[in-house]
């Protein structure tokens, strides 16, 4: 995993993490340092990973995976730096940080159009004046109830069961909101691509929680044909039956009750 770190005197630098389970099962980050690097070009930034995973001993086969800061200013040379590694080894699929895409993905809609963006910088603005005193809260909380008691004696709104209650938000006009929705669904596509949504579906499928519910044979067996350098033609064809006894193994021995996600699993 690797972030831009431009430091004081404005070097351009790279962050990097290891990400690793260590014999023990652990999942393990391990911070390797940061990277000088003498311009932010793709061939740069590549050049600096190898001499990195020179120095450390690394191996660009064993990796899998690989994952960048898509919302740095060097965003488009780390897209040319994830290519030049799967170039190098197919199995080090790009996963970027899932919660900070949903971020980068609801970022562009805001700023695109001038609706939303006032929605969202107005909502900003309350809640820092509300929140630092109680007081600016009940205010709100009286002014809010006084203009809905008006409205609804205006006809203006509807009263019922999930409709303009104090804790509620009245669902948005499909006419209205569905233009921005549907843009919304292109960003969230544009980040979420379909390898990397693939991949997180199987092996979810691996989750140990309340035994094993989840697990589905099928898509574990497709997740390991996404690994070709880790599963060999024959490996595969005997994977169908002990994936049978993997899963009868893990409902009968009291060890694998009760286990909280795949860190787990793997200790």
């Amino acid at each position: 995993m690797i972030d831009k770190s431009r430091d004081i005197s404005r070097k351009e630098q790279m962050a990097i993490v290891l990400r690793y389970v260590n014999k023990n099962g652990l999942v393990v980050e391990h911070f390797l340092g940061v990277e000088h690097v003498t311009s932010t070009t793709t061939l740069s930034l590549k050049a600096t990973l190898d001499n990195l995973f020179s120095r450390h001993g690394l191996s660009f086969s064993r990796l899998r995976g690989q994952g960048y800061d898509g919302a740095s200013n060097m965003q488009e040379e780390f897209n040319g730096l994830k290519t030049l590694v799967l170039k190098e080894n197919r199995c080090a699929y790009y996963i970027h940080c899932f919660a900070h895409q949903l971020q980068l993905a609801l970022m562009p809609l805001a700023k695109n159009h001038d609706d939303v963006d006032d929605l969202f910088n107005i909502m900003a603005i309350v809640v820092n004046i509300v929140g630092t005193s109680s007081k600016h809260c009940d205010l709100l909380r009286d002014k809010q109830a006084c203009k809905v008691i008006e409205t609804l004696s205006n006809g203006e709104l509807s009263s019922g069961k999930g409709l303009n209650q104090e804790t509620n938000l009245q669902r948005a006009s499909d006419t209205r909101w569905g233009s921005h929705y549907d843009m919304q669904l292109q960003e969230l596509n544009n980040r979420f691509n379909e390898i990397n949504t693939e991949l997180l579906i199987c092996l979810a499928c691996l989750c140990p929680n309340e035994s094993f519910i989840v697990f589905d044979k099928q898509k574990l067996i497709r997740l390991a044909k996404l690994y070709p350098d880790d599963f060999s033609d024959l490996e595969l064809m005997a994977l169908d039956s002990q994936l049978d006894v993997y899963i009868l193994d893990m409902h009968s021995n009291v060890k694998f009750m009760g286990l909280k996600g795949i860190g787990d699993l793997a200790k």
